[in-house]
């Protein structure tokens, strides 16, 4: 195999990511759900619905994916994480959730298999 072809497969091979990067690994999801008010915000960013940090820009980006495949390439703690404050959202602020479902599956194709995802921990 030629050097320019063994490039272009291992860029290609870079680009297709089997998990989200670790530094989403990090998120105190546990002080979030604590927290009435960040609890509140977070969520509110996420559904569009309020202002977003820099790390809840980040997060909301992956959104649209991490919907509609449940969470499918997310790492243990992220998806830990999802459960812990879209729990405690839908628990504590059950409009801003339904909100944020409709916000990235307006159809509810995926509506379901999200509040049983949340729902399990």
């Amino acid at each position: 195999m030629n050097l320019a072809v063994g490039a272009f497969l291992l860029a290609a091979a870079a680009t297709l990511a089997v998990a989200y990067d670790a530094k989403f690994d990090e998120f105190d999801a546990e002080g979030v759900a604590a927290n009435p008010a960040a609890l509140e915000a977070v969520v509110k960013c996420l559904a569009g619905l309020g202002v977003c940090n820099e790390q809840g820009a980040a997060y909301k980006e992956l959104m649209p994916e991490v919907v509609m495949t449940t969470c499918g390439k997310c790492t243990p703690r992220q998806q830990e994480i999802l459960k812990i404050v879209m729990g405690a959202a839908k628990r504590t602020y059950p409009d801003i959730y339904e909100a944020f479902k409709k916000a990235y599956d307006p159809n509810n194709a995926k509506g379901s298999a999200l509040d049983a995802f949340v729902s399990r921990r």
